[in-house]
């Protein structure tokens, strides 16, 4: 059975599966970050404040091939719908508007050539070339999920724009960050450790579940701890993906532009479309406090310039 045939046979098999909650299965699209598009089978509840759980084809397409049979993938999906429509939290007008609520927004950082119908759909912030919207944490039975807030939503919350990403900033503001040599993000995934490496002087900056955590490219505290790290030293910003960016101290880089040549070539290649962020290189000044985006040729050679003579002026200090 191919994937076409699957699909259709899934959502017909899912509406036999019908009950007083689950009152149908519907077919969709998801839109994911960068404009990229999932095939997507809704539940539909009783409820209309229930969460309505999100079901992938494509995902369960591959345990079928594994060897999966289709009625055991219905059931696993009747099941885990029955499980959200009795434990998620409800979103209804009353919920939304509580206090409950307006503590677990946040921002999150996509890229806005990229995410155009996002930009169209919900209350953003601008960042360079960037956007931060607001989502909302939600949990189920333990297990942490979110959503993004759109003109909808939004509405319910009875929120205005600044009001909405106000509290999303502030909240983003108290989440915790990370800033960890490249070295050290190696050896923990590799289990070894890698101390003495070259990428010891490369910092990556994020959060503890790794999830989002570009966003923190906003948080003053957090490019001033990393302004601290690197010798008081102005630093370069690489967008590695939306959960994390590499930091760069500018006594390192002796050609700026090499590193946008590096981040679109990591971009096209190894980074998921989903996951990226921008092929735009940031620069953080100390004096100004200010992240800028040094994009075109000029601004890159004006920043190889002003790195060649800072360069100078500390091999003269150490003389």
């Amino acid at each position: 059975m191919n994937y076409e045939k699957f699909k259709q046979q899934l959502l017909e098999e899912l509406n036999q599966k019908t009950n007083e909650h689950i009152t149908s299965f519907e077919q969709s699209t998801s839109m994911k970050n960068n404009n990229n598009t999932m095939d997507s089978i809704v539940a539909h509840f009783s409820s209309k404040s229930a969460i309505q759980p999100v079901f992938h084809p494509e995902e369960l397409f591959e345990d079928y091939e594994n060897g999966q049979s289709i009625n055991s993938i219905v059931n696993s999906v009747v099941e885990q719908s029955e499980y959200t429509y009795k434990h998620s939290p409800n979103l209804d007008r009353e919920s939304l508007v509580s206090e409950a609520v307006r503590c677990n927004l946040y921002l999150q950082l996509v890229n806005e050539e990229n995410n155009q119908m996002i930009k169209d759909n919900c209350a953003h912030l601008q960042v360079n070339d960037l956007i931060a919207v607001a989502r909302c944490k939600v949990e189920i039975d333990g297990e942490q999920g979110s959503y993004l807030v759109n003109r909808k939503i939004q509405a319910e919350m009875k929120l205005t724009d600044d009001e909405l990403l106000s509290i999303a900033r502030e909240n983003t503001l108290a989440q915790p960050f990370t800033i960890k040599t490249m070295a050290e993000v190696l050896g923990e995934s590799l289990g070894i450790e890698l101390n003495d490496s070259p990428v010891s002087q490369v910092y990556v900056l994020s959060n503890p579940d790794g999830i989002n955590g570009s966003v923190h490219m906003l948080n003053p505290k957090a490019t001033m701890v990393a302004y601290g790290i690197m010798n008081n030293e102005n630093f370069y910003l690489i967008p590695s993906s939306v959960h994390e960016l590499l930091l760069l101290p500018e006594s390192m880089v002796d050609d700026p532009a090499s590193l946008s040549l590096m981040c679109n070539e990591v971009n096209e290649t190894v980074v998921k479309n989903t996951e990226v962020l921008s092929n735009s290189i940031y620069r953080y000044d100390h004096e100004t406090q200010k992240i800028s985006i040094c994009n075109n040729l000029e601004d890159l050679q004006k920043l190889q310039e002003t790195n060649t003579q800072t360069q100078t002026h500390h091999r003269r200090q150490a003389m």
